[in-house]
């Protein structure tokens, strides 16, 4: 109504045309930006999944590099272990010449005993020092172990408590 008079508007061959060009036109447009609209999904899909997968890979490359450096300062520790072992026992005997060679009042044998035990005393300060580098290696690991499973842990969290908003 135009004005409060009703419109007399002949509905020709060409209008109808028009109209069912116009309409689509309308679906072809819509169906267009529906496409577009999925395919923008897809993508931001496909990056998050490939995100969570990069993450993955990540996590996965640092627990191993964590797990082979443990590795590494176990194989350290057992040798560190051994040469102790070793200079104490090089350090025992050296002792037990020198406390022989003081007995027996051998000038010789005692300086041979003398240069033993400055060789063991050497040796082992070595090896504590080397065993000292080994522990704050060994705990560098678990502060590197403890912060992954952390951020696992806070991962889990965010999904757990992502998964609630959606409920």
């Amino acid at each position: 109504m135009y004005g409060g008079k009703e419109l007399d508007v002949p509905i020709t061959k060409d209008m109808q045309l028009y109209v069912k060009q116009a309409y689509s036109k309308y679906s072809a447009r819509m169906e267009e930006e529906r496409m577009e609209t999925e395919l923008t999904l897809k993508r931001k899909m496909d990056l998050k999944k490939k995100r969570k997968s990069d993450e993955k890979l990540l996590k996965e490359n640092e627990e191993r590099k964590i797990n082979e450096k443990e590795k590494e300062v176990k194989q350290d520790e057992a040798q560190l272990n051994d040469r102790f072992a070793k200079a104490t026992d090089v350090f025992e005997e050296a002792n037990k010449r020198l406390a022989t060679a003081i007995k027996n009042k051998k000038n010789s044998v005692m300086n041979v005993a003398q240069g033993l035990l400055e060789v063991a005393k050497a040796d082992l300060d070595k090896v504590k020092v080397s065993m000292e580098k080994c522990r704050e290696q060994r705990s560098e690991i678990d502060r590197k172990r403890r912060k992954l499973i952390d951020s696992y842990q806070s991962k889990q969290t965010s999904l757990v408590g992502k998964s609630d908003q959606n409920e």
